[in-house]
């Protein structure tokens, strides 16, 4: 502290010292009217005690109050805060100064700058907190304060005390153009081309849901923007598809669901229920569409059937007469529905199947002999298998020493007609005993001058 005096009188003769006490302690000054002190504090009030001395005698005292005062400083943190995030691009921040120190008898002032400039509403305030209106989200700012004082006419200002860098953030902003999804591949795979808005934030993840949880997507960044994921894992048979962007404080918006198409490649049909009865041929066909609507047609000799759906497909069988001794010829085909949006068409899958009916035959059998005129005559007996369904069946004998033997006769469904030997001219009999051939002969064999034909 600087102390100055006005010379005293020295009645007589000339001052030679000045003596001056403060703070418990005296020191001599020699005629000087002033000098320089220390005191432990600033801020704190000083007695000062001045007393003039000659060559014979000290005089009375004089007492001052004073102070000393040095550069204020901030001791604390400047701590920045924002409001509650809102739906807004902007926001109102809060600056508070702790620790300051005015180190003097007078209080301090603040001053709060951002980004370098003081704020006009936060420059020589007394109230150490600051409000910052109309600060954007998502941008980065650095908040300095310092603290002055004035004493005795002379201003001192304390060194700059920063926050950390810091970035508001909002609510982000509602999604406003749709998001298109479409089917990336035959794998069940979808692909989602959307238009972000602003996170509000210093950062923005994407991700999209498209009923198996929440994945990341590819962001534009914090200020929004158009973007294209790569293929995610739909779910067979498609879906609903919803996406959302979120800031670091973990505020998000949401889109709306968008409808998704997903598929698989179709599978080659399966034949099933293969059979062969008499002269009919029959066999099914399975396979599956895998999400998205295919047409299963399963076609034979005679006619077919289709079936259609996104899902497994099946024809429980489709029948075929085709006669003895014919082949049956099934082709199966799995045939893909239309793709919108040059959606990945898949291939018709195609597959064949076949297989024959049995001969028609005929059998001779002899039974037991009996007297005749002929001396002993063996009956003979002809039995038909595997004609063709509903149809007749002609039989013919070349007479030895009698007339020919002939009969026609119906075949049922089956194409069968049970054992006979009657005809117009008679029965057919036997009067060698192996004149005719016992056992199973095709149709137009010659079986011992016997033989069956197809009429």
């Amino acid at each position: 502290m600087t102390l100055v005096w006005p010379s005293a009188q020295g009645e007589g003769s000339n001052i030679t010292d000045y003596i001056v006490a403060v703070n418990g302690q005296t020191r001599s000054v020699g005629a000087n009217l002033g000098g320089t002190f220390s005191v432990p504090t600033n801020g704190t009030a000083y007695t000062f005690t001045v007393v003039a001395k000659n060559n014979s005698t000290s005089g009375p005292s004089s007492t001052v109050t004073g102070y000393a005062a040095g550069t204020p400083s901030i001791d604390g943190a400047v701590v920045p805060t924002q409001a509650a995030p809102a739906d807004s691009a902007t926001t109102t921040v809060t600056i508070t100064v702790n620790g300051a120190n005015q180190n003097g008898p007078q209080p301090v002032v603040y001053t709060v700058n951002r980004d370098g400039t003081a704020l006009p509403a936060c420059k020589g305030i007394t109230s150490r907190v600051c409000v910052d209106q109309g600060v954007t989200n998502g941008r980065t700012y650095t908040y300095a304060a310092t603290v002055s004082t004035t004493f005795l006419g002379v201003t001192r200002t304390s060194a700059p005390k920063s926050a950390a860098p810091f970035t508001p953030y909002g609510v982000p902003a509602q999604w406003t153009q749709p998001v298109v999804a479409r089917a990336a591949n035959l794998n069940n795979g979808v692909v989602l081309s959307y238009t972000v808005p602003a996170s509000r934030g210093k950062t923005s993840v994407v991700s999209a849901n498209l009923g198996s949880g929440w994945v990341n997507v590819p962001s534009p960044g914090p200020d929004g923007g158009a973007a294209t994921s790569p293929a995610l894992a739909g779910i067979q048979g498609g879906g609903q598809a919803t996406m959302r962007v979120c800031n670091e404080g973990g505020k998000c918006t949401q889109s709306g669901a968008v409808p998704y198409n997903s598929y698989r490649d179709t599978t080659t049909p399966v034949f099933i229920n293969g059979s062969v009865s008499g002269q009919v041929v029959c066999v099914g066909v399975q396979a599956a569409a895998n999400g998205w609507t295919a047409t299963l047609t399963l076609n034979g000799p005679t006619g077919g059937q289709s079936t259609s759906g996104s899902g497994a497909l099946q024809i429980a069988q489709v029948c075929a007469y085709v006669g003895p001794s014919a082949t049956a010829q099934f082709t199966a085909t799995l045939t893909d529905s239309a793709h919108p949006n040059g959606e990945p068409a898949r291939g018709t899958k195609s597959n064949a199947w076949s297989a024959s009916t049995p001969a028609a035959t005929f059998v001779l059998s002899h039974g037991a002999g009996y007297s005749c005129s002929a001396g002993t005559c063996y009956p003979v007996f002809v039995t038909l298998h595997d004609w063709r369904a509903n149809s007749a069946v002609y039989c013919f004998a070349k007479g030895v020493g009698a007339g020919d033997w002939y009969s026609t006769k119906p075949v049922d469904g089956a194409g069968n007609h049970v054992a006979f030997r009657d005809g117009p001219n008679g029965n057919l009999w036997d009067s060698a005993g192996s004149r005719y051939t016992d056992g199973s002969f095709v149709a137009g064999q010659d079986a011992g001058s016997l033989t069956c034909t197809q009429q």
